[in-house]
């Protein structure tokens, strides 16, 4: 009898471990296909876009379960760097109740953050998302190019951040999912970003501006979770 249950938790081992293991992976797409960079995509089938640069913030991950967070990852910055396939997939070894039906994030980095100054990893100032102290991390930049943007060499660049009010661009977003999943697909429609940006008018935001707060507001309903 002893040996039978020695031998059941033993079995049972990995399932416990599984239950605490979750993955998480964003995915930009321009329609219904994965974005690829440096490559010619037609939005609407006329207007011509190439994207050269897409990255963003990801941060303060939590887990809730009835609106109630059940799990916070501790130190969650994470860079989402199409340049750099293996950022797009974050792992959670040790989420202490699996049993969870939503996820919430930050698009960005927090005031008490920038305020702290420039620190290392997915923070390091030469991962190209630092301004300066006084204007803090970049949340999210795009850049690429489109014949119709008036900028230069018709490039357009929109690199969106600022912490400080009236211009703080954090953006905060939430999705509903599977209870009991160990890994989520949360896809990024970044088409219909593009449809909303004026490269004409407006090709370039580069500093904390009323500008970036509207654009980064625009970014909330364009995240979600892969059915």
């Amino acid at each position: 009898m002893r040996l039978f249950v020695i031998l059941l938790f033993l079995l049972q081992v990995p399932f416990l471990k599984a239950q605490g293991e979750f993955t998480l992976r964003f995915y930009p797409k321009m329609g219904s296909d994965s974005l690829i960079l440096n490559t010619d995509y037609k939005r609407d089938s006329t207007e011509l876009f190439r994207i050269e640069t897409l990255r963003f913030y990801i941060s303060e991950i939590r887990f809730l379960k009835n609106n109630k967070v059940v799990y916070q990852e501790s130190e969650s910055y994470h860079l989402i760097d199409m340049d750099r396939e293996e950022s797009l997939t974050l792992h959670f070894n040790k989420i202490n109740s699996p049993d969870f039906d939503a996820i919430l994030f930050n698009v960005g980095i927090d005031s008490t953050t920038n305020v702290g100054g420039a620190l290392g990893g997915d923070l390091d100032p030469t991962m190209g998302m630092y301004w300066s102290w006084q204007s803090g991390y970049i949340n999210f930049k795009l850049e690429g190019f489109t014949p119709n943007c008036t900028a230069r060499n018709h490039v357009f660049e929109y690199h969106l951040g600022g912490y400080i009010e009236p211009y703080n661009a954090l953006s905060t977003i939430q999705l509903s999912t599977t209870p009991m999943a160990q890994s989520v697909v949360i896809d990024f429609n970044l088409e219909a970003f593009l449809a909303q940006l004026d490269v004409v008018h407006l090709p370039q935001v580069m500093s904390p501006s009323a500008h970036a707060v509207n654009l980064s507001q625009k970014l909330i309903p364009l995240f979600s979770i892969r059915q």
